[in-house]
């Protein structure tokens, strides 16, 4: 199995036995692994992210529900303003000693 030139795998095929064989190649020579679907596998995580003009949140589960991250992700995208851009890069109101 050829991992030279890459430090990070995702393994994602629809054959189990393939990934955990990915996986454990992976693993023998230092490398970090994602195994998509099953969390107790990876040593990382690949969390959501919404983009809105200048916002951006990022959302995880730790592996342990794609699906609701999934859904989560798209309510930011329903109820946020199209555009961000015009957010005032300091807050309009004073923070300090008065």
């Amino acid at each position: 199995m050829d991992l030279e030139g890459h430090d990070i795998i995702i393994a994602s095929t629809n054959l189990p036995d393939l990934n955990t064989e990915i996986r454990r190649h992976a693993k023998a020579r230092g490398k970090l692994v994602n195994v998509a679907d099953t969390p107790d596998a990876c040593g990382f995580y690949i969390g959501g992210i919404v983009t809105k003009g200048n916002l951006k949140i990022a959302i995880s589960t730790n592996g342990k529900s794609p699906t609701l991250a999934k859904r989560f992700r798209q309510l930011p995208e329903e109820v946020i303003l199209p555009s961000v851009d015009g957010f005032p890069r300091e807050p309009p109101y004073h923070t300090g000693p008065t």
